[in-house]
């Protein structure tokens, strides 16, 4: 075991959290072993901790571009009903 990253996955699992307070914990774990090891059933046994956190950081990575991207959309719908306005 590494407990290093296993620290490293449980600090990006709760940045996941907090951009997902919705999402529940075993949610979570299930989504992470499926995005890295794919469909199979014993994902969650068979995934390796490196695997396992590069997954997570994809995720969160995603997460974040996702909310970004949002904001953009948002910024830019703002900026354009303004000027229709004007």
């Amino acid at each position: 075991m590494n407990t290093a990253i296993q620290e490293q996955i449980l600090e990006v699992m709760a940045d996941i959290l907090k951009e997902q307070p919705d999402m529940r914990f075993g949610q979570l774990v299930s989504s992470l072993a499926l995005f890295a090891k794919g469909p199979i059933t014993s994902a969650s046994w068979d995934v390796e901790d490196a695997d396992f956190l590069a997954a997570a950081k994809r995720h969160l990575e995603n997460l974040r571009d996702r909310k970004e991207a949002k904001l953009e959309v948002r910024h830019l719908t703002s900026s354009m009903r303004q000027k229709a306005a004007a």
